[in-house]
Formats: structure tokens, C-alpha cells, sequence
């Protein structure tokens, strides 16, 4: 791209056989664009941007934001145009068996995950800040870091309780089978982590996440908190036996969204059959 030759052998291509639709698989095709003018064509963007094209349908892999509505009247691209989505995901169930007592666990702790590949830049003061006083409250939860993070044993010396209650293993490339042993997902401030989050719910893990990032959309509002007195007062309420089935059941459903390609496919070839634009070629 961009090569003449062959963006116009692709769209003879298509103009003789015809297709019912075609799925442009990134933000930005121009071949994409102009089969838009022989048959209906969907942009599935890999980021949770809108994607900015000429194509007759956009997925959105959440919900409309304001940011999205400026972005729509900006580029003169109509509403009605935008499939609204989710991201779907493959899963790889655990390969092995863990027990929290390799760990140095026990089945009295609350244990909580954090997942990065870059915690070194992720972790802010403000976020171990607000760890160290959720252990120092809760005596009974642990911290379990996971991925890169080597500035753990720096950073802990300015955090001594939360050094005494939480453990850094490195890389995980079983991570289902490590969040067996894990009561819920943390997640930092930042825009990535959606895979990690994605099987953490597959998992039965609540996830506590901002409102904001990869993280966000992937576990859906519900596992939205405003600050970390949310984690402490669900924390209070896990002793409840109902409460707890609750919150696995929800994660589960969840999973069950993001983890059907299939369906979310049917979905959006539905949502495109009933609109007026796919009969306009």
C-alpha cells in the first residue's frame, strides 16, 4: 500500500463476484474505502478509536463517548453508521494445577493480581501509595505482581507492609492457571491490560478498574470503582458465601461476551442486514 495494480485488481475482484459484504480488519484502508462504492464494507479497528474511513459501517469496540460523537461530526460521518461492540478474545484454558501455598498463600487471604508488562512505568507512587494502605486496613489481603517489574524490590523498600504481604513472579505464561489461586484482578491506571483482564474474568475474577483504558471497556462497567474505598468495602463483603457467588457469576458472564467471536460476528452482520446503508450499493 498504496500499489495501483493491485488495489485495482482487488476491487475488479470484487465487483465481479460480488460479495455480500467485506470486513476491513484496521483504522485506515483505501482499498477498503473505495470498495465501499461497489458493496457494503465493515471496519473493525484494532484500538478502541473510532476508526477514521469511508467505509459504510464502523464496529466500535464499546460504547458512543462524547469524544466519539465530536469525531462523527468532525469527519461528517453519520451515527447510524457505527456498530457499537466489544473486542472478543481466545482463550487458553490452564495447563497445570497451582496451589496457594506455593505462593506462601493461604486460604484465609484475600489475594489480589496485578498484571503489566511494563509495572515499572505503570505503578505510580499514587497507586503503591493506595496498596500500602489497603494492606495495612485489610491485614488479610495479598498483593500477587505479575510480568516485568524490576524495580519490585526498590519500590518496596519505600512500602513496607505492602512489601511483608505481597509477592512479584515474574512472567506468567500459564496466567490462567495462576488467577486459580487469585481472588480478583487490579488493574492500574493506564491503557493496556485488556488480554490479562479478559482471562481473569474467564477465570471467575472480579476485575477493579477505572473507568478509563483497555481494561475498562473489556470488563465493563460494572467493574468500574471511583477510588479503593470500592475494593476495601467489596473486600468487607466477601465473607458473604451469596456475595461471592455473585461477583464470580458476573465475571463469568462477562467472559462469555467477550469470548464469543461467533456470536458477537452474528451480531453485528445482523445489526448491518437491518440498516438502510446495506442495501445502498
Amino acid at each position: 500500500m498504496p500499489d495501483a495494480d493491485h488495489i485495482s485488481e482487488v476491487l475488479q475482484t470484487v465487483k465481479q463476484l460480488k460479495p455480500l459484504f467485506v470486513l476491513s480488519v484496521s483504522g485506515s484502508n483505501v482499498t477498503a474505502d473505495l470498495l465501499s462504492n461497489i458493496v457494503p464494507v465493515v471496519t473493525l479497528s484494532l484500538s478502541y478509536d473510532l476508526p477514521i474511513s469511508k467505509s459504510t459501517f464502523s464496529i466500535l469496540p464499546k460504547k458512543l463517548e462524547e469524544s466519539d460523537l465530536e469525531t462523527l461530526n468532525v469527519f461528517d460521518i453519520d451515527k447510524e453508521s457505527i456498530i457499537e461492540s466489544v473486542f472478543t478474545y481466545k482463550y487458553d484454558p490452564p495447563r497445570s494445577k497451582l496451589a496457594r501455598s506455593e505462593f506462601g498463600f493461604d486460604n484465609s487471604n484475600f489475594i489480589i493480581a496485578v498484571v503489566g508488562n511494563r509495572l515499572d512505568l505503570e505503578l505510580t507512587d499514587e497507586f503503591l501509595f493506595e496498596l500500602e494502605e489497603l494492606v495495612k486496613s485489610k491485614d488479610h489481603v495479598r498483593i500477587l505482581f505479575i510480568g516485568d517489574y524490576d524495580n519490585y524490590n526498590e519500590h518496596m523498600d519505600s512500602y513496607s507492609s505492602l512489601k511483608k504481604r505481597s509477592i512479584f513472579i515474574g512472567f506468567q505464561p500459564d496466567l490462567a492457571a495462576v488467577f486459580e489461586v487469585c481472588d480478583a484482578y487490579l488493574n492500574p491506571f493506564r491503557a493496556g491490560g485488556g488480554t490479562s483482564a479478559a482471562i481473569a474474568l474467564k477465570q471467575g475474577l472480579p476485575i477493579f478498574t477505572y473507568a478509563y483504558g483497555d481494561v475498562a471497556y473489556t470488563a465493563g462497567e460494572s467493574f468500574h470503582i471511583t477510588s479503593f474505598n470500592d475494593i476495601k468495602k467489596f473486600v468487607d463483603d466477601w465473607n458473604d458465601l451469596v456475595f461471592r457467588e455473585n461477583a464470580r457469576i458476573c465475571a463469568l458472564n462477562r467472559a462469555d461476551e467477550i469470548f464469543n467471536s461467533q456470536k458477537k460476528l452474528k451480531d453485528i452482520m445482523n445489526k448491518m442486514s437491518q440498516s438502510h446503508y446495506f442495501f445502498m450499493r
